[in-house]
């Protein structure tokens, strides 16, 4: 499906990107992901990383578009919609953080983050009931 990423440029560009933003130089790893975009433009990892840059830089807006561009490339990738919905979750925007994390566990039952996730949304709107049954999947 995605050719490139069998592609070793790609894996080292991609890979030290990837450091960067573990390691919490986000400004580093924004460089980065977007130089392989350059080469990758229809790459919804990079998308997400960048959103994922972006969001920990507390720039929403921009963390946003990158992540919904990421949605919009490969709409059976979880991590954008789990992604999206900690913005969401963090902006006290429960109702749509609870509706995107449910869509990345309808693409991955098993996807921990998401259930996580989705039980603190549940415990913030004050949904016990929810939280419960999350935390016991």
């Amino acid at each position: 499906e995605n050719g490139f990423m069998d592609n070793e440029e790609y894996k080292i560009s991609f890979e030290r990107a990837e450091n960067y933003l573990k390691t919490g130089h986000f400004n580093q790893a924004i460089r980065e992901f977007e130089t392989v975009l350059e080469k990758y433009p229809d790459d919804p990892r990079c998308y997400n990383k960048l959103g994922v840059c972006y969001a920990s830089l507390r720039n929403f807006v921009k963390a946003k578009s990158y992540l919904e561009k990421a949605s919009a490339l490969d709409s059976e990738y979880p991590e954008p919609y789990n992604n999206l919905g900690n913005i969401y979750l963090e902006e006290k925007k429960y109702k749509k953080s609870i509706e995107l994390y449910k869509k990345a566990l309808e693409l991955n039952p098993d996807y921990a983050a998401a259930h996580s996730n989705l039980g603190l949304a549940y415990k913030r709107t004050k949904r016990i009931k929810e939280e419960t049954y999350c935390i016991l999947i």
